[in-house]
Protein backbone atom coordinates (compact mmCIF):
# COMPACT_ATOMS: atom_id res chain seq x y z
CA UNK A 1 0.00 0.00 0.00
CA UNK A 2 2.57 2.48 0.93
CA UNK A 3 4.51 1.82 -2.74
CA UNK A 4 1.15 2.66 -4.38
CA UNK A 5 1.27 5.75 -2.28
CA UNK A 6 4.41 7.06 -3.26
CA UNK A 7 3.95 5.87 -6.95
CA UNK A 8 0.72 8.06 -6.79
CA UNK A 9 3.16 11.23 -5.40
CA UNK A 10 5.94 10.66 -7.75
CA UNK A 11 3.48 11.17 -10.34
CA UNK A 12 2.84 14.40 -9.22
CA UNK A 13 5.90 15.55 -11.16
CA UNK A 14 4.63 14.62 -14.59
CA UNK A 15 3.10 17.76 -15.71
CA UNK A 16 6.47 19.37 -15.12
CA UNK A 17 8.04 17.81 -17.50
CA UNK A 18 7.49 18.17 -21.45
CA UNK A 19 4.53 16.29 -22.94
CA UNK A 20 7.23 14.13 -25.23
CA UNK A 21 8.71 13.32 -21.88
CA UNK A 22 6.48 11.80 -20.18
CA UNK A 23 6.28 8.20 -21.02
CA UNK A 24 9.66 7.89 -20.20
CA UNK A 25 9.43 9.59 -17.04
CA UNK A 26 6.28 6.79 -16.38
CA UNK A 27 8.99 4.33 -17.21
CA UNK A 28 10.93 5.05 -14.88
CA UNK A 29 8.39 5.72 -12.07
CA UNK A 30 7.51 2.40 -12.85
CA UNK A 31 11.15 1.22 -12.05
CA UNK A 32 11.45 3.48 -8.85
CA UNK A 33 8.68 1.36 -7.23
CA UNK A 34 10.61 -1.84 -7.85
CA UNK A 35 13.32 -0.53 -5.38
CA UNK A 36 13.51 -1.25 -1.46
CA UNK A 37 12.97 1.42 -0.16
CA UNK A 38 10.98 3.33 -3.00
CA UNK A 39 12.61 7.03 -3.25
CA UNK A 40 9.90 9.85 -3.26
CA UNK A 41 10.45 12.10 -6.31
CA UNK A 42 11.19 15.39 -4.95
CA UNK A 43 11.32 17.59 -8.66
CA UNK A 44 11.46 16.47 -11.63
CA UNK A 45 12.30 19.15 -14.79
CA UNK A 46 13.35 20.06 -17.95
CA UNK A 47 16.77 21.69 -17.45
CA UNK A 48 19.02 22.38 -20.56
CA UNK A 49 16.94 20.15 -22.76
CA UNK A 50 17.53 17.68 -20.06
CA UNK A 51 15.50 15.04 -18.11
CA UNK A 52 16.24 16.22 -14.09
CA UNK A 53 14.84 13.78 -11.48
CA UNK A 54 15.67 14.44 -8.03
CA UNK A 55 14.88 11.69 -5.08
CA UNK A 56 14.79 11.52 -1.37
CA UNK A 57 16.06 9.34 -0.16
CA UNK A 58 18.51 8.97 -2.73
CA UNK A 59 19.49 5.46 -3.60
CA UNK A 60 22.33 4.18 -5.35
CA UNK A 61 20.75 1.65 -7.15
CA UNK A 62 18.47 4.66 -8.50
CA UNK A 63 21.40 6.29 -10.63
CA UNK A 64 21.49 3.93 -13.47
CA UNK A 65 17.70 3.94 -13.81
CA UNK A 66 17.93 8.21 -14.02
CA UNK A 67 21.04 7.80 -16.24
CA UNK A 68 18.78 5.84 -18.57
CA UNK A 69 15.85 7.71 -18.52
CA UNK A 70 17.84 10.97 -19.13
CA UNK A 71 20.14 9.44 -21.69
CA UNK A 72 16.58 8.35 -23.59
CA UNK A 73 14.84 11.69 -22.98
CA UNK A 74 18.32 13.12 -24.64
CA UNK A 75 17.14 12.08 -27.64
CA UNK A 76 13.38 12.41 -28.01
CA UNK A 77 11.50 15.04 -28.94
CA UNK A 78 10.49 17.77 -25.74
CA UNK A 79 6.83 18.00 -27.84
CA UNK A 80 6.10 14.40 -29.45
CA UNK A 81 9.16 12.09 -28.18
CA UNK A 82 10.02 11.25 -31.76
CA UNK A 83 13.84 11.21 -32.55
CA UNK A 84 15.11 14.80 -31.83
CA UNK A 85 18.29 17.09 -32.42
CA UNK A 86 19.70 19.46 -30.17
CA UNK A 87 18.72 22.94 -30.85
CA UNK A 88 19.50 26.68 -29.77
CA UNK A 89 16.66 28.72 -30.50
CA UNK A 90 16.53 32.15 -28.66
CA UNK A 91 19.02 31.42 -26.54
CA UNK A 92 17.10 28.43 -24.84
CA UNK A 93 18.29 24.96 -25.84
CA UNK A 94 15.76 22.20 -26.66
CA UNK A 95 15.57 19.37 -28.17
CA UNK A 96 13.02 18.81 -31.10
CA UNK A 97 12.05 16.59 -34.07
CA UNK A 98 12.02 18.00 -37.68
CA UNK A 99 8.46 18.53 -37.36
CA UNK A 100 8.41 20.61 -34.54
CA UNK A 101 11.47 22.69 -34.61
CA UNK A 102 11.09 26.35 -34.40
CA UNK A 103 10.66 29.46 -32.68
CA UNK A 104 8.68 28.87 -29.26
CA UNK A 105 7.07 31.78 -29.21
Amino acid sequence: MVSRLITARNQRHREDIPAGWRPIYDRLVERLASLDPEPEVRQAKEKFASLSVYLEPWIPAAAPLIEEAKREAESACQVCGAPAKMYNIDHVVSRFCPIHVGPRR
